[in-house]
């Protein structure tokens, strides 16, 4: 029997501390608040990761024990969506789950997504820590007050990063993430797989939840959406500006009307 193993997350904020439940012989992989998941320092007080690593592990139960459900570890598929498509990605890219599946499907989500890699831990580890009292220069005080803190506290804290980007999530370690994604992507850096990406009619629709209605949205607060989103992530090439950004996937004449 062929395998289906679900990477289900909630966005990666809601995913600071975590815990595997597995279930097999469909066993999808989610968080509760326990231990240390996805927060880092950077450095080897907290590599980070915990949660990529908590997946890889709970893939290798899979293959040592799914037979015994019927299932065939020789045929396991991986998906997930959102941050659970780019925990994919990531494992497809990570020498460390090697073997441990064969095909996998991500929807609406990469490792090249904004929000799918923390490019600054310590940023926003010390933020979290100054809002705990946990204000030690070396991180490694800072790690070992911050276990010493009722998990509730920490989770319940409101730590905004940079827009369309995440505060905590998985990071380039060096080891289980060993480049940044696309660089991997780029020089080859992984095992072939059958892979399977999807998007929806409705992709990032939660970047313009503020301004939809029941008629959709207009045109002026899609333009806006789009500028805004692309301005935070890339800026504008010079000599071009947001006409000519929606002109190049857009036509002017859906622009018009309110989009619905």
């Amino acid at each position: 029997m062929q395998v289906v193993f679900l990477v289900f997350t909630t966005r990666w904020q809601h995913i600071l501390m975590c815990k595997p439940l597995v279930s097999p012989p469909y066993p999808p992989l989610t968080y509760i608040p326990n231990n240390s998941c996805f927060l880092s320092t950077g450095d080897q007080s907290a590599k980070g990761n915990y949660g990529l690593l908590d997946q890889i592990q709970a893939l290798r139960w899979l293959n040592e024990n799914i037979g015994h459900f019927g299932g065939d570890p020789e045929r396991i598929t991986i998906f997930g969506s959102g941050a659970g498509a780019s925990c994919v990605n990531l494992l497809i890219l990570s020498h460390h789950s090697e073997g441990l599946f064969h095909r996998a499907i991500a929807q609406s989500g990469t490792a090249i997504s904004s929000w799918s890699v923390n490019y600054q831990p310590l940023k926003y580890t010390k933020i979290l820590a100054r809002k705990v009292g946990c204000t030690y220069a070396e991180t490694a005080d800072l790690v070992d007050c911050l276990r010493r803190k009722n998990f509730r506290e920490l989770v319940d804290q409101d730590i905004q990063p940079a827009r369309y980007h995440i505060a905590f999530g998985p990071v380039v370690d060096g080891d289980v993430v060993p480049d940044d994604p696309e660089i991997l992507m780029q020089q080859g850096e992984f095992l072939n797989y059958d892979i399977l990406i999807g998007v929806n009619q409705g992709e990032g629709l939660k970047f313009v939840d503020d301004s939809e209605d029941n008629d959709g949205i207009s045109a002026a607060a899609f333009d806006y959406t789009i500028s805004n989103f692309v301005d935070n992530l890339y800026g504008y090439p010079e000599g071009e500006d947001a006409t000519s950004v929606h002109c190049h996937f857009f036509s002017y004449s859906i622009l018009q009307p309110p989009l619905t």
